[in-house]
């Protein structure tokens, strides 16, 4: 089962007053559809676990990352690129629907957390789209 809006209305704003200002140690992915951001801020550390998997998508604090992929895939690197050693500057839904747009010093990910087509879109501070996950293809007429 999928977070629905007023879940992640709720949930939001409880993750961005621990992890706003905590930076991002390491980044890996399991899947095309899971992201692990291993955080630090003083005095704790976690993993953000960001899932947008069809009718599963989440967002949660765990202690360890879990299973990950062997190899990074081209997308994970270059989340780690942009997003690794940086530090989140904002956590927050954006729009009036379930986007959640995790703000980092370096780049901004948007994440499109629907029970069908989720995706990651990863973005320039001033807003250009410099990549989006690979299970995701555009949608023509959409």
């Amino acid at each position: 089962m999928s977070l629905s809006l007023s879940e992640l209305q709720l949930l939001l704003p409880e993750l961005a007053s621990t992890w706003e200002g905590a930076q991002i140690q390491k980044l890996h992915m399991n899947g095309s559809a899971t992201l692990l951001l291993k955080l630090r801020v003083l005095g704790e550390s976690g993993v953000l676990r960001i899932s947008i998997e069809p009718e599963a998508n989440h967002l949660c604090v765990v202690e360890h990352r879990g299973e990950v992929d062997r190899e990074a895939s081209a997308f994970c690197m270059l989340l780690r690129r942009w997003l690794k050693g940086g530090r989140i500057t904002g956590l927050e839904l954006i729009g009036g629907d379930r986007f959640v747009e995790l703000r980092g010093t370096r780049a901004s990910l948007k994440i499109e957390m629907f029970d069908a087509r989720g995706r990651f879109v990863l973005c320039s501070p001033e807003g250009v789209v410099l990549g989006f996950s690979p299970h995701d293809h555009p949608r023509i007429g959409a």
